[in-house]
């Protein structure tokens, strides 16, 4: 595996590859991370539903990926039956239009 040194001032960075300059800006993380096999997920499962602090009856961050797949499917299964919900009130809606007369937004 290549040795990755990244190298920082205030707002400034710089990624070194075995020794030689790869990237400077703000995409060194992102850059170190994928040289070195890590998987980033762009998901807010791991917040469980909260900020992360775990403060003021807020759900701490996930504490293991396990949690995260958990907390994943229940949001993805909770949201399905919000859309499901949304569009049972859409065709009442309709409906109720069409008794009094009124046109649907």
């Amino acid at each position: 595996m290549s040795r990755l040194e990244v190298h920082r001032h205030d707002d400034w960075s710089a990624l070194y590859v075995d020794g030689v300059l790869d990237c400077t800006g703000h995409d060194v993380t992102e850059r170190a991370l994928d040289l070195a096999g890590v998987p980033v997920v762009d998901d807010d499962a791991f917040l469980q539903g909260g900020n992360g602090s775990g403060r003021h009856g807020t759900p701490p961050v996930a504490p293991t990926l396990g949690h995260i797949s958990a907390y994943r499917a229940d949001r993805d299964q909770r949201r399905a039956d919000a859309d499901k919900l949304r569009e049972s009130a859409r065709k009442l809606l309709a409906q109720a239009d069409a008794l009094d007369g009124r046109k649907s937004a």
